[in-house]
C-alpha cells in the first residue's frame, strides 16, 4: 500500500505512530527517487552549473544537490531503522508467544489456540489469547500458561483468555464443555445410542433401518444372517420392498458400514420385491 495511503489510514484511526512512520517512509522514497533521477540525468548529459565571476567559485549544482539529498536521507533513515527494529522485535515476540502457548496446550486436552495478541508495557507483557476448547478452562490452568510464558519471555506476564466452548461429537460419544456449567449435568460424555445393540443381529438391523429410513418408499421386511467360520465372513441377505430396485451403490454402502461395525468381512445380498408406491405408503401408515 502506498505510504501516503497509510498516512491517511493512520490519521483516520488516530494512530500517530502509524501515520508518522508512513510519512517518514514517503519522504525516504521521495529523496531516494530524487537522488536516482539526478544520477540518471547527470549520466545523460543534462547538467547545470551556477555561473560565477571567479573560476574557483564554480560549484556543480549536481554535487550540492547530491550532498543535500544524501544528508536528508541519512537523517530520515535513523528513525526508520528504529521503527523497523521495533517491528522486528514485535514480530519475534509474537511468534515466541504463539509457539509457547501452542506447545503448552498439552496441559489442556481438547483445547486449541485460535488467536493471540499482546502489549509490551516495558516492565511486563499483557497477553490476550483466544482459545477453543471442549473443556472448562479454570484460573489455575491460566496460571500454568502464564508461568511458561514468563519463563520464555523472562518478564512478568498477565494472561487474559477468551474461551469459546465447543462440542466434540462422533457416532459414539458427545462431549460438551457446557455440561460442566450445568449443575444437573455431572458427566460430560454421553453415549450416542444411534448405532444400537452389541450383537450382530441388532447391529445389522439398526444399520439397515437407518439407511432405509432415508428412503421412505422402501421397507425392510426381513433379513437373514449366516457366518462362515472358515474365512470369518458374515453373509447378510436383505429383503426389501419398494417401487423399483435400488442400484448397487446401496448394497455396497451397507456392506462397508457393517464391516466397520462388525470388524469382519461382510457379503450383502438384496432380495427385492417390487410394489407400487401407493402400497408402500399404506404399509407405512399401518406401521
Amino acid at each position: 500500500m502506498p505510504p501516503l495511503c497509510v498516512v491517511g489510514i493512520g490519521l483516520a484511526l488516530g494512530n500517530s505512530s502509524v501515520a508518522g512512520g508512513a510519512f517518514l517512509l514517503f519522504l525516504a522514497n521521495l529523496i531516494a527517487i530524487s537522488i536516482a533521477s539526478s544520477g540518471v540525468f547527470r549520466l545523460a548529459g543534462f547538467t547545470s552549473r551556477f555561473i560565477h565571476h571567479s573560476e574557483s567559485d564554480h560549484i556543480p549544482f549536481f554535487k550540492n544537490r547530491l550532498v543535500l539529498s544524501l544528508t536528508l536521507l541519512v537523517l530520515i533513515s535513523i528513525p526508520l531503522v528504529g521503527i523497523m527494529k521495533e517491528a522486528v522485535n514485535h514480530t519475534n515476540t509474537e511468534k515466541l508467544i504463539k509457539h509457547t502457548l501452542t506447545e503448552s496446550m498439552a496441559i489442556l486436552p481438547g483445547t486449541d489456540l485460535t488467536d493471540v495478541s499482546f502489549q509490551d508495557k516495558k516492565d511486563d507483557f499483557v497477553v490476550r489469547a483466544v482459545l477453543r476448547s471442549s473443556n472448562i478452562i479454570k484460573p489455575e490452568h491460566v496460571r500454568q500458561l502464564e508461568n511458561v510464558l514468563e519463563y520464555k519471555l523472562a518478564r512478568p506476564v498477565t494472561l487474559n483468555t477468551q474461551v469459546v466452548l465447543i462440542q466434540d461429537v462422533n457416532t459414539e460419544t458427545s462431549t460438551s464443555a457446557y455440561a460442566e456449567l450445568l449443575p444437573q449435568e455431572k458427566d460430560t460424555t454421553t453415549p450416542v445410542l444411534a448405532v444400537g445393540g452389541t450383537v450382530p443381529e441388532e447391529i445389522i438391523e439398526t444399520v439397515v433401518q437407518e439407511k432405509v429410513a432415508l428412503l421412505p418408499e422402501y421397507i425392510l421386511t426381513d433379513f437373514t444372517l449366516s457366518y462362515q467360520r472358515s474365512n470369518g465372513t458374515y453373509i447378510v441377505n436383505l429383503y426389501l420392498q419398494g417401487p423399483e430396485e435400488l442400484d448397487d451403490k446401496f448394497r455396497l454402502t451397507i456392506g462397508r458400514i457393517l464391516e466397520e461395525r462388525l470388524k469382519r468381512r461382510v457379503i450383502v445380498g438384496i432380495t427385492f420385491h417390487q410394489m407400487s408406491f401407493e402400497t408402500s405408503l399404506n404399509t407405512n401408515e399401518i406401521k
